[in-house]
């Protein structure tokens, strides 16, 4: 079968590796694969040069409405072509199928597996409702399941059919995650070098493993983890060093590479034996057989913990092993939102303590923090006019917000203390502003995003980044 991979950039950011993976995983099986960057080619020249059988997208929520006219305008040119879809978006949505008759094939997860035999059923004619992972608009009425009565009850459902966005994947339908990477192909570049700007980006992009166990709340890393701990659970996996590396070397002998990015969402290595032992191999044949800098991302938490629990020294064996910079995202330097509105469960001091063996071992630091976080308002001081309002509403939000550690803040003990401590209004006033200021509260959004902009430029930074949050 011929393959259409259908993308938006041409080498602004950072190479597909989805599309490389699923390229070489469909190429395996004798397909031939290629490629359509939307915003570049014209698509009936694409469509008439290809001839697809399947055209595929990977698509995150907000870009997904764009992935989806891309569908239709190809099958208004190809009416018998079989779209698939996958990507974080589909995999939290896998209902989008039902409404939307562009789409023939929804892949929830991760496609390693699912991708080969879905490919395999359709070349044969035969099989593609009982593929693990996949949607169809056939078998989308049994696999795709409501929510439990709780949650019905707290969506206000309860009695009522369900939205489309809200049912998800049956566990039965679903497969386990992978357990060994080391027998995927390396992944098909030259799909991307050979037809994009990439080719002159010189930086290469690989992962040495999969999957994070925090939960910030910015990420749909926590809701992979619920979806797979369903069939399974939700360990890290990791390639060997040495089948690691020798992805490296083929990619540095094929194309001109001067700089590796390592792209996992926490590289390794957690303080946990087997990634300990992955990390020391991995900084004693790294300069020998790769030599080339690199780029990687990882906590400050873990940082710390590996420095003062095991006197592990990751930064330094990494600078010793060839690392150029870091990437340690801060997210927020103000404490509440860090704590109880994403829940980067670390704190203000291991942020500072692994930001200066940073700059104390002399490695570019990149910290990301997002600015715009939405976090409870407090009074401006007693004599605010809105004092009572303002107050309510933070009673109410903080009510919404999840423990940490087993901390929840209860603003109505406080205003209860304050009112058995202290005559005067103005001092029971001041005590609750001074608690709600002692957590990390502030008046104002900007007031938040100062203190997150100085606590950042505080740590010394090589190259700070300040985006702005935009939910879906």
């Amino acid at each position: 079968m011929k393959i259409l991979f259908g993308m938006r950039d041409d080498g602004d950011m950072t190479e597909p590796m989805n599309i490389m993976l699923l390229s070489a995983l469909a190429k395996q099986l004798g397909h031939d694969t290629d490629l359509w960057v939307i915003e570049r080619d014209d698509l009936p020249d694409t469509v008439r040069r290809v001839k697809p059988d399947v055209v595929a997208f990977s698509c995150i929520t907000g870009s997904h409405r764009y992935y989806m006219d891309a569908a239709q305008r190809v099958k208004n040119l190809r009416p018998e072509v079989q779209t698939v879809f996958g990507g974080p978006h589909f995999t939290f949505f896998p209902g989008e199928i039902i409404v939307n008759p562009q789409i023939d094939f929804v892949c929830v997860g991760e496609g390693d597996d699912a991708w080969p035999e879905l490919l395999s059923a359709l070349e044969n004619n035969g099989g593609k409702n009982g593929v693990p992972n996949i949607v169809t608009k056939e078998n989308a009425e049994v696999v795709l399941v409501p929510p439990d009565e709780k949650t019905l009850e707290k969506l206000g459902l309860t009695g009522r059919s369900v939205p489309h966005d809200r049912l998800s994947l049956s566990g039965k339908h679903m497969r386990p995650r992978r357990q060994n990477l080391d027998n995927l192909p390396f992944m098909d570049r030259g799909l991307i070098y050979n037809n994009t700007e990439f080719i002159n980006r010189y930086k290469r992009t690989l992962m040495a493993s999969r999957g994070c166990p925090f939960r910030c709340t910015y990420c749909f890393e926590h809701q992979w983890y619920d979806l797979y701990r369903r069939v399974g659970g939700y360990a890290r996996e990791w390639y060997s060093v040495d089948r690691f590396l020798d992805e490296l070397e083929y990619i540095k002998k094929n194309w001109d590479t001067r700089f590796f990015k390592f792209y996992d969402d926490v590289m390794l290595p957690f303080p946990h034996q087997g990634e300990i032992a992955w990390h020391q191999e991995f900084c004693s044949k790294y300069p020998e057989r790769i030599g080339l800098p690199f780029h990687l991302l990882t906590r400050c938490d873990l940082v710390v913990a590996l420095k003062e629990r095991m006197n592990i020294d990751v930064i330094r064996d990494w600078k010793q092993a060839g690392m150029a910079s870091i990437t340690m995202s801060i997210e927020s330097g103000n404490s509440f939102i860090r704590d109880h509105v994403i829940l980067r469960d670390m704190s203000g001091a291991e942020v500072k303590k692994a930001f200066s063996m940073a700059y104390e071992a002399k490695v570019y630091t990149f910290p990301n923090v997002i600015l715009g976080i939405p976090a409870p308002l407090i009074p401006d001081n007693v004599t605010d006019p809105a004092y009572e309002e303002k107050l309510k509403r933070v009673a109410e939000e903080v009510k919404m917000l999840q423990n940490v550690n087993n901390i929840k803040i209860d603003l109505d003990h406080v205003l209860v203390i304050a009112k058995q401590w202290f005559r005067e209004e103005e001092d029971r006033r001041e005590y609750v502003l001074q608690f709600l200021r002692s957590t990390g509260m502030r008046s104002s959004y900007p007031a938040y995003d100062r203190e997150s902009v100085r606590f950042t430029l505080d740590r010394q930074p090589g190259f700070p980044e300040f985006p702005i949050l935009a939910p879906f």
